[in-house]
């Protein structure tokens, strides 16, 4: 049994996300402004704050989390206060008064909403952790305002977050901070520290960029290619950046000879192109800033959804053409015929 908040505990720090009143009339089934009227389903007991509560997946009950930090479950086990987990997944271990948020229902989930458009009270908090979220943001400095909001005079954030990661949790990867990126979205606070934790220390970005890799030249080129690449040295590839004159031969032709979905997975940066829309009048003064954010983010999912689709259909493609893929149809074209 995970043990949790009482229902009218929770709330007591809620607020409306529409018109931003604190007080609800809270039944079994749902949760009702008093000012607005705007109504919040309870699905399993947890009040859901998005706009299609159809959307909420329920996660399986023995789902576990990548587990936060040892020492951190310390703080927030001896805080004299409520504390908030933005994107908690499903916790190895379940802190009463620690508030998890996530946009799916885990069996730990205490509240679904939209991390840009937190549904608690100013000054809440004594503290808020987010671990490796805000990566997955269409809007991260919203984001870091709500936190800012939220957070009690004095309370203290912890937030880990991606640099140099391949792409993972697409479509709904958007952003690789640098240090200086991420103390800007909190540059309204008052930073204490930016470091290195040792999760995500260089030998992951190493190991992790290496495994994804190997996979996919696998994948497209075959196991011969995947071991060729393996046995290459750090010195080889430092002499593709350093000296332009070696950049041909094995290692450089097996990279640009990528498909492109995958490219896109390991891509030292990007090339866009845009058109601005027909209707658009500068006289009007339109502010992209101005425009709906949450329709913003649903026409960047559904674009990066199909890019995730014609990546796999690439991917398919590539597959066709390795040696192990055309052996396999070979061995199971003989199987068939022996009626096997």
């Amino acid at each position: 049994m995970v043990d949790k908040l009482s229902s009218d505990t929770l709330v007591n720090l809620l607020k409306c996300p529409k018109c931003h009143c604190p007080d609800f009339v809270n039944t079994i089934d749902q949760l009702t402004c008093k000012n607005c009227s705007a109504t919040y389903p309870m699905i399993q007991g947890v009040p859901v704050f998005i706009d299609d509560p159809n959307q909420v997946k329920i996660i399986p009950p023995d789902h576990v989390s990548n587990a936060i930090p040892e020492e951190t479950v310390r703080w927030l086990k001896n805080l004299d206060g409520y504390s908030l987990n933005i994107g908690a997944g499903a916790s190895q271990t379940k802190i009463p008064t620690c508030i998890e948020l996530e946009y799916s229902i885990f069996h730990t989930t205490d509240v679904v909403a939209d991390s840009h458009y937190l549904p608690f009270k100013d000054n809440s908090f004594e503290a808020v952790v987010s671990f490796n979220v805000f990566e997955h943001l269409y809007e991260p400095n919203r984001a870091a305002k709500e936190i800012f909001r939220v957070l009690k005079p004095g309370g203290k954030l912890i937030m880990r977050t991606a640099f140099l990661q391949p792409l993972h949790e697409e479509p709904y990867h958007f952003y690789n901070a640098t240090k200086y990126g991420v103390m800007n979205w909190f540059s309204g606070f008052e930073i204490e520290n930016c470091h290195v934790s040792a999760n995500f220390n260089p030998v992951f970005t190493l190991a992790w960029l290496s495994c994804d890799l190997l996979y996919y030249i696998e994948q497209v080129y075959g196991t011969e290619t995947k071991n060729k690449v393996a046995q290459s040295t750090l010195s080889e590839w430092r002499e593709l950046w350093a000296n332009p004159t070696q950049r041909k031969g094995f290692l450089w032709e097996t990279m640009y000879g990528l498909p492109q979905p995958v490219q896109e997975r390991f891509a030292a940066g990007f090339e866009l192109e845009a058109v601005k829309p027909n209707g658009f009048d500068d006289r009007t003064n339109t502010d992209l800033n101005d425009l709906d954010r949450p329709a913003q983010a649903a026409s960047i999912s559904t674009y990066a959804l199909q890019e995730r689709i014609n990546s796999l259909e690439t991917q398919i493609r590539a597959m066709e053409t390795s040696k192990f893929w055309k052996l396999r149809q070979k061995w199971l074209r003989i199987k068939r015929k022996l009626g096997l």
